[in-house]
């Protein structure tokens, strides 16, 4: 049955922290903050999740991801990309490539997936020792070890022109129920030049597709592989780089500002750079340390204040020590142990909303979020710290 957001949630919650206890690997030392990022990113951004739904899925052809404060514009279906005879076949099962819509910073793939009755009974097999036989939540995984089907949603992982990439926490997933045994899938990468350099054209490879109930534990396993050429040339021939005024904002050491805005006919994206100085282990991971910032997302507002749904996600993070030595971090975690001090993080952030014609400028509005208890209940807050808005202009001074 169809979950609302905070049950899903409440159960991706649960899950998660079964997961990682029961993982033993040798980053135990930083499973909490990490595990605190990625519950946040959870409930505030994006994450491989699955919707089991039980009605139609598009409007005018568009995937229905708003619950995830996705949209797109109206022109989704005029950059659709239908594809025949693609498709994976498991015992009972068929997934098969419906097309795909390329933007500039990121990939949908939609599917139809087809089962019969021996493919359902199997995905109701209850193992684990899980009592529930319901068809529960069904998810669409690429697992690239097969022999690891009991370990986190693995779809952070996307095969680019060979090239294997890790995408956490930027793909989101969405099954829908059209009958008992039919489901559409809409497999959605937010990709950057992080992944993809400055190529117009690429091919993302499919195999080792897992089905699996999330329930019952039980999975079907694809045969064979999907090679899918994409391209961005007919949304990025309509896209227009928006020249912006130099502005910042900052919070405590924290300054970010706005590098690059893009409108395409469907999804408008700011690129930002944040720059926080004077780092050390303790202002990372000690919430009592004066230069803790925790969580940081983003809000984007129109003219008149309204809040326009929007993604925000961080894609690069560099830690630059006083030494002058470099490290990359993985997004959102803490990727040492080791004491250090008067260090200097580098974060490459995006911002995509959807693309609204006579929309002239929005304000994006940088804000932190802690979790704390009311009336007996934990619930999010959030927390409107910074110094001020950045205003991005949508309409003028295209650099095209």
């Amino acid at each position: 049955m169809l979950k609302n957001n905070e049950e899903y949630l409440a159960d991706i919650y649960q899950k998660i922290k079964q997961r990682e206890k029961e993982k033993k690997t040798e980053k135990r030392f930083h499973l909490k903050p990490v595990l605190t990022i990625f519950l946040g990113i959870v409930v505030a951004s994006i994450l491989s999740i699955t919707v089991y739904a039980s009605m139609g899925g598009t409007i005018n052809g568009k995937p229905i991801l708003e619950w995830l404060g996705i949209r797109f514009s109206d022109e989704y279906e005029n950059y659709f990309v239908p594809t025949s005879g693609q498709y994976l076949q498991a015992a009972g099962a068929t997934l098969e490539l419906e097309g795909s819509v390329c933007d500039e910073g990121f990939v949908v793939l939609q599917f139809n997936l087809n089962l019969n009755e021996d493919a359902i009974a199997k995905l109701k097999e209850v193992i684990n020792g899980n009592t529930n036989a319901n068809l529960g939540d069904l998810e669409f995984d690429i697992a690239f070890n097969t022999e690891k089907h009991d370990e986190l949603p693995n779809n952070y992982n996307v095969i680019i022109d060979g090239e294997e990439k890790w995408i956490r926490p930027r793909s989101v997933q969405q099954i829908e129920k059209v009958t008992d045994q039919q489901y559409k899938v809409y497999q959605m990468h937010f990709l950057t030049e992080k992944e993809l350099g400055e190529k117009n054209d690429f091919t993302i490879t499919i195999s080792n597709a897992i089905l699996k109930n999330w329930d019952t534990g039980s999975y079907i396993t694809f045969n064979g592989k999907l090679d899918i050429p994409l391209t961005k040339d007919p949304v990025r021939n309509h896209t227009e780089v928006i020249e912006q005024e130099e502005q910042e904002t900052t919070y405590k050491k924290m300054t970010t500002k706005i590098e690059k805005v893009s409108v395409s006919p469907l999804q408008t994206i700011v690129k930002l750079t944040s720059v926080r100085k004077d780092v050390s282990l303790a202002s990372l991971e000690n919430t009592r340390h004066p230069d803790y910032i925790p969580i940081k997302e983003y809000e984007v507002r129109n003219e008149n204040g309204e809040i326009i749904p929007c993604i925000s996600y961080e894609t690069k993070r560099e830690i630059y020590y006083a030494d002058g030595t470099v490290e990359q971090w993985e997004q959102g975690d803490i990727g040492t142990a080791k004491e250090f001090y008067g260090a200097t993080m580098v974060l490459t952030e995006y911002i995509a909303f959807e693309t609204i014609p006579d929309l002239e400028n929005v304000s994006i509005v940088p804000y932190t979020s802690t979790d704390e208890k009311e009336n007996g209940e934990w619930i999010r807050k959030k927390n409107y710290v910074f110094s001020n808005n950045l205003v991005v202009n949508l309409k003028n001074n295209s650099i095209n």
